[in-house]
């Protein structure tokens, strides 16, 4: 209510910055105030699909999404912080379902709480590109972590064929990284 109320008399300072919000180390908690307006059936060839809001890295970070329910009422959301997740948010920390947009511009309250300095590039997906930047993501993970293996299995195998430990220390170096 408080924060509402903050929105009413325009104490919210608007941001400049259209990829990414970075305020550094704050020990306040911050708010985000964003407005939704529109059809997602507009291109999408009139299939409903389901929209995400991705803050991309705030995985040090508490967020906490505030949905306009009903009149003076709000629907809180969590971002997971351990398995299992709720319902409205993805198994990552930082990713939230948003309602079906409407053609009446609807607001939205992020509450988001640090001890590490705030750096995160929020974005508004589909499903469908969510999930397509996700696959993207998860095969950069994976082709690090197979060079990684391919290291340990080379260096391994130097270490057998020549008997030199300091193969093995290295084996044991990148295991650990």
């Amino acid at each position: 209510a408080d924060i509402v109320s903050l929105e009413k008399t325009g104490k919210f300072t608007p941001l400049n910055s259209t990829s990414a919000i970075s305020m550094g180390v704050i020990p306040d908690i911050l708010w985000i105030r964003f407005s939704l307006a529109g059809s997602p059936y507009d291109f999408l060839n009139g299939h409903p699909t389901q929209w995400l809001l991705d803050m991309d890295r705030p995985l040090e970070q508490k967020l906490t999404l505030f949905i306009p329910d009903t009149q003076e009422k709000w629907k809180k959301i969590e971002a997971c912080v351990q398995e299992p997740c709720q319902k409205q948010t993805r198994n990552r920390l930082s990713v939230f379902y948003l309602p079906t947009v409407t053609q009446s511009p609807a607001t939205y309250f992020l509450k988001i709480e640090a001890e590490t300095a705030m750096l995160f590039f929020p974005k508004i997906l589909t499903q469908e590109a969510f999930n397509k930047k996700d696959n993207l993501r998860v095969l950069g993970q994976g082709l690090y972590f197979g060079l990684a293996l391919s290291m340990i299995i080379y260096n391994l195998s130097l270490f057998f064929f020549l008997g030199d430990k300091t193969f093995l220390w290295y084996v044991l170096y990148v295991s650990f990284v």
